[in-house]
């Protein structure tokens, strides 16, 4: 039962850790017991020795037959282009590429026909010690034609430092088409030349590309010139990125700053995190990751965790998990942010658990009693023998907010227990929440133990309790929650009183709620938090589109997503001859232009409104896009819609 563990999804591997804690496990107690028992009773002392012994020479048997075929397993792996299941390997991986015949198994998968499966050979080979890994990496860096392929080769070598023919190699192709692998030239020449300085002034090469027009190849030299020390031609370079009005030349000198280590000048990171371009900002804050400088920086590390780009916030949480300063100002972040900024500052806390535990047990446990609060407010708002509120009324917008509410307070607290040391729990318990079996259930109770906090534990076995016998009235949760510190919950409370709001009137102009409204009746927009939705309304535009008129052209580049409010379209598509011809039709609530948005790229059919014209929502495809990276649960609404009209059209 025990090996069900690595085999398994990791999603279902704490649930089987806490099976393999109850019977399993007392079952093999049991029987060591009884065999324990039965030997020293029916066996002599030596019979009994043989019978170990022989257990033992089956035993290592196997595990010579586990590693034999191992070997042949990652070869044939590598060939099926399926690498990333070897890299999950961890550690134990490099018990096995210490093997001379997985070493002569990667070489010989530099050779195969697959460019990925030579590249995942390549990043292998550089954590092995065969001595055939050099040669046979330069022959690879001379002859693929593949340029991720070459990068990957000739970074093996830096990790390998040598063999001596690298150096040599790696000057070879500074002057490579490819900016990508001149740039792993540098960092591999870096690695492997012993004398860096002499090769820089007998290599013109090397020479030109101190001055190289790109800004990559210029970062690069200005890291491996100053891998031996401070060196003033190095600080020339990076004081011409940073100075540079090219975003790409300033993010090339910051990137240049974080692998060198040192991120002396400060001022200048600290005037890039607050540049207008993301990008900027997260190469920023990844310059100072793990330095001195951290400390110095942390209110502004602090301050990226609400950044709206979420590449800038995971740059920011992975800088604070290295950042010694950072826990108490992350636990007041906890105090006082929205729930976004909560989940990044739980991420910035890992690693800190010890530090901060009582204050995030605390935490926790107030987290979890909100939880409790809007489950009841939620039962007591929707009559479960009653059908469900139509997504166009407020009253039943009121309930979903609750129950992604809820289940947001859910995960951050779930998250927290990982931070304290029991991500078994966390995992646990968020699979019994979704499940009506109470065997289940019962699992989570065993999982508890791991939290070592009685008060925590308390409020976890609440959580899992589902009486609803403590829930009031409709009236009274409206009264309890119109007073609600939540300002959305408070709005749509204090908007429902005691009557259920039908659809807003679509003969007027919609209003900033009753668009919010509509828009939850549409499919892709279902599942949004109020925020995301109010985001998107406030950037809809009303457009008014008499009969006969063409809301999309064929062949026109468009960038916009269209919302029917009211009226109907038929979209069609102009054949060579001229001739119209109709694809389908879409009414009230239907949205169109999404592969536009998706693709950025000509429309593919012209969408003309029906004989009573239309009314509709006109949403920029930027702001979408925004949307559908900042929230998976909307990317995978559109490609669900997406792939209904693939399969029904």
């Amino acid at each position: 039962f025990s090996a069900l563990y690595n085999v398994l999804p990791s999603e279902r591997r704490a649930q089987v850790m806490a099976f393999n804690d109850g019977v399993p496990g007392q079952l093999g107690t049991i029987m060591s017991g009884l065999l324990l028992l039965a030997a020293g009773t029916l066996l002599a002392r030596d019979q009994v020795f043989w019978l170990g012994a022989g257990t033992a020479v089956v035993c290592t048997l196997i595990v010579l037959g586990i590693r034999r075929q191992y070997r042949a397993s990652l070869l044939r792996t590598l060939r099926a282009g399926l690498g990333e299941q070897v890299l999950e390997g961890g550690p134990g991986l490099a018990v096995f590429t210490g093997d001379p015949a997985v070493a002569g198994a990667l070489v010989e998968a530099l050779r195969a026909p697959q460019p990925g499966v030579r590249l995942m050979a390549a990043e292998l080979l550089g954590r092995t010690s065969s001595d055939r890994a050099g040669p046979a990496l330069i022959r690879t860096v001379d002859q693929d034609d593949d340029p991720a392929v070459k990068v990957a080769a000739l970074e093996a070598l830096g990790r390998l430092g040598g063999p001596p023919t690298a150096g040599p190699a790696a000057i070879d192709h500074l002057t490579d088409p490819e900016e990508s692998v001149r740039v792993a030239a540098i960092h591999t020449l870096g690695r492997v030349a012993d004398d860096f300085d002499r090769m820089v002034r007998d290599s013109p090469s090397v020479i030109d590309l101190v001055d190289d027009p790109s800004p990559a190849i210029r970062s690069a030299v200005a890291c491996v010139l100053s891998a031996r020390g401070p060196d003033p031609r190095s600080t020339l370079i990076l004081d011409a990125l940073l100075d540079s009005p090219d975003e790409d030349a300033v993010i090339a000198g910051l990137d240049a700053i974080r692998h060198l280590g040192d991120p002396r000048p400060i001022e200048r990171i600290h005037g890039c995190m607050g540049d207008p371009a993301p990008r900027v900002r997260r190469a920023a804050i990844a310059a100072v990751a793990g330095s001195e400088a951290s400390d110095a920086l942390l209110p502004d590390l602090i301050a990226a965790l609400g950044d709206d780009d979420r590449e800038v916030r995971a740059a920011a949480v992975s800088a604070l998990t290295m950042c010694e300063a950072a826990p108490p100002s992350l636990i007041a972040t906890l105090a006082h942010g929205d729930d976004r900024l909560c989940e990044a500052a739980i991420l910035g806390l890992l690693g800190h658990g010890p530090a901060v535990r009582s204050e995030l047990s605390e935490w926790t446990t107030g987290r979890l009693a909100r939880v409790l609060f809007l489950r009841q407010a939620r039962l007591g708002l929707v009559d479960p023998a009653g059908p469900a509120e139509p997504p166009g009324t407020v009253l039943g917008f009121l309930a979903a907010v609750l129950a992604k509410r809820e289940d947001r307070a859910v995960g951050l607290a779930l998250q927290a227990l990982t931070v304290l040391g029991a991500p078994e729990a966390g995992g646990v318990i968020r699979r019994t929440l979704k499940s009506a079996d109470p065997e289940v259930r019962a699992q989570a109770l065993e999982a508890l133990e791991t939290t070592g906090d009685r008060a925590l534990s308390s409020a976890l076995v609440s959580l899992l309790d589902d009486d609803a016998r403590d829930v009031q009235d409709r009236d009274a949760v409206l009264r309890r929650l119109v007073d609600d510190g939540d300002p959305w919950i408070s709005r749509m409370a204090g908007a429902t009183g005691n009557e259920r709001t039908a659809m807003p009137n679509t003969s007027r102009t919609l209003g900033d709620l009753e668009t919010m409204l509509f828009l939850r009746r549409v499919p892709l927009f279902v599942g949004l938090a109020p925020e995301d939705l109010q985001r998107i309304a406030a950037a809809a535009t009303e457009h008014i589109y008499p009969p006969g008129v063409p809301l999309i052209r064929e062949g026109d580049l468009g960038d916009e997503l269209v919302v029917i409010v009211e009226g109907s379209v038929r979209v069609v598509h102009v054949d060579a001859d001229g001739t119209e011809r109709v694809i389908r039709t879409y009414g009230a609530g239907d949205h169109i232009g999404e592969l536009a948005v998706l693709r950025q790229a000509p429309r593919a059919a012209t969408v003309i409104a029906e004989a009573d014209g239309v009314r509709g929502l006109v949403i920029g495809g930027e702001g979408l896009r925004a949307i559908l990276r900042e929230r998976p649960d909307a990317a995978m609404a559109m490609l669900a819609t997406l792939a209904e009209r693939i399969g029904t059209g």
